[in-house]
């Protein structure tokens, strides 16, 4: 049912994007936090297999809404510039997460029951979801500030401001779809996401088959995403000073060396793949918005 509400969400990101372009990034996030926060209490209470595939494809798609669609255009909005490095710090959250969600999943479920991780997780969105809507703004200038935090008169940000609210964007959905760069960028970082959860599901069957304790395994992923914070910033330096072309061709290399020590026998080779696999994992969310 993942894969479904995979192709689902395809869909849901054409909607999602047309939403940001029509209303501005921050009533997505906020509604695309909400419905998948409601989703994931559904997954605590909801009993049938109907509910459970709803609340799923739901994930799937808001997930899209809060996290690429609305959180890139904010960062587009904010650091048209600097989205590089702008990038790199903002996406050391999703490794954090990474190295931290499992775990905290597992000591959930011990001291507690099926439905207690995603209450727990339920909560946690609900204070985001507050937390978001005081802090966020569409673009810097709504609170009298410049893009990339550059020093600029009051009467520029009012100008610039008027400029972003009358803007018409002569890039249609029409036009688009005939671009081919938008075709080899969308195919292109696709392959590099599919890289990702290829590596990542079968990970811990790999490292099982080594002669390995199932913690042990976990362990070692945690690692690799706390290996990917850091270098989630690093991956900002390189596409801030080479271009976002070359950082990605970079990133493709670097997951294509994780695949072979991960491929080659024995321990060392695997220890080597948990720092590759780490930091591949700290840039695969970073060139996609710049």
């Amino acid at each position: 049912f993942n894969g479904i509400a995979g192709w689902v969400s395809i869909a849901g990101a054409f909607l999602l994007t047309a939403l940001v372009t029509r209303f501005g990034a921050k009533p997505v996030v906020l509604v695309s936090v909400a419905v998948t926060m409601l989703s994931v209490l559904a997954l605590a209470f909801g009993t049938g297999m109907t509910t459970w595939i709803i609340a799923i494809i739901l994930i799937n798609s808001f997930c899209n809404g809060m996290s690429f669609v609305g959180f890139g255009a904010l960062i587009a909005s904010w650091f048209p510039v600097k989205k590089g490095l702008a990038m790199g710090w903002a996406t050391m959250g999703n490794n954090l997460a990474s190295a931290i969600f499992i775990p905290i999943f597992m000591f959930l479920l011990s001291v507690g029951n099926a439905q207690t991780p995603f209450i727990f997780w339920a909560a946690f969105m609900f204070v985001l979801l507050i937390i978001g809507a005081v802090f966020i703004k569409n673009t810097p200038e709504e609170v009298g500030l410049a893009p990339d935090n550059e020093p600029l008169a009051i009467e520029q940000i009012k100008k610039q401001m008027e400029e972003y609210k009358n803007h018409v964007s002569e890039w249609t959905i029409g036009r688009l779809l005939k671009d081919k760069e938008i075709w080899l960028m969308g195919c292109g970082y696709g392959l590099l996401f599919m890289a990702t959860v290829g590596m990542v599901m079968q990970f811990v069957p790999r490292v099982v088959s080594l002669g390995f304790e199932q913690n042990a395994a976990v362990a070692m992923l945690s690692v690799a995403a706390v290996i990917g914070i850091v270098a989630s910033y690093l991956w900002g330096v390189i596409d801030q000073k080479f271009s976002t072309k070359t950082a990605s061709k970079i990133l493709a290399l670097w997951f294509a060396a994780a695949f072979l020590f991960n491929m080659l026998p024995g321990r060392f080779t695997l220890y080597i793949s948990v720092f590759f696999l780490g930091c591949a994992l700290g840039g695969n969310t970073n060139f996609s918005t710049s």
